[in-house]
Parts: structure tokens; C-alpha cells; sequence
């Protein structure tokens, strides 16, 4: 049981992605309604799920889209609850091309009402 639930998991964090990419506005389901997202730029962070859409509404407005591309993704699992972390790329994509920067990311999610949903998003571009 832990394999499938850890493979959900999996899921949840490539569906984010798919919808980032896609700027798809269902994005924000995907967060529990006292979520907290911090993105690796400055301003960056968002309180609860309302928060998070106007968030992810503003990114999606940008003539760019952006996806992650995950060298590695540990997951965790007890019970119900889940944590993350993963090191890779955000790919940028914008005016035909893609550009890659170094990605981490640290999250736990937890299982509600038969999904996954992000409580805690931390995104970070490593320094030099």
C-alpha cells in the first residue's frame, strides 16, 4: 500500500507541473485551503488557497510557460501525510526556445477526501 501511495504522490507532483505548464487555473485545487507556497523568487509566498491562485494567476499571465524537469524525487509517506523533496530543472519556455535553471523543491501534502493536496510548497534555485 505505501508503494501506490507513494506512486500518487509521484503523481501529484507531476500534475503540478502538467498544470503550470498547461496554465491551467484548476492549479489552486491542488492545495489544501490553508496551504502555504513559497516560490524561489522574492515576493513569492502565498497563504492559503485563494492566495495561491492569484499567484499562479500572475505567473500564468507572463508570455512564458514554465514546467520542472526532476533529476531526482524522494517521497515519504506515513499514513496519510507526505513529504518531498526533489532537484532538477524549471524550464523556462518562451519565444520557441527553453531555457533550464537549477530547482529544488520540499513539500508535504496530505491525503483528504480521496487526493493529495499540497500544504506546504517551498520552491528554491540553489546559489552558485
Amino acid at each position: 500500500m505505501t508503494g501506490d501511495r507513494e506512486t500518487a504522490v509521484r503523481q501529484a507532483v507531476e500534475r503540478l507541473s502538467a498544470r503550470l505548464f498547461a496554465k491551467d487555473a484548476a492549479i489552486a485545487a491542488e492545495f489544501a485551503p490553508d496551504a502555504v507556497l513559497v516560490g524561489s523568487e522574492t515576493g513569492e509566498r502565498a497563504d492559503g488557497r485563494d492566495a495561491i491562485a492569484a499567484l499562479f494567476a500572475g505567473l500564468m499571465e507572463k508570455p512564458r510557460t514554465v514546467r520542472w524537469a526532476w533529476d531526482s524525487l524522494d517521497v515519504s509517506v506515513a499514513g496519510d501525510l507526505a513529504w518531498i523533496f526533489a532537484e532538477g530543472n524549471a524550464l523556462l519556455g518562451q519565444d520557441g526556445g527553453e531555457r533550464a535553471f537549477p530547482y529544488r523543491l520540499s513539500g508535504v501534502l496530505r491525503f483528504h477526501d480521496g487526493a493529495w493536496t499540497w500544504h506546504l510548497f517551498h520552491g528554491s534555485e540553489p546559489a552558485g
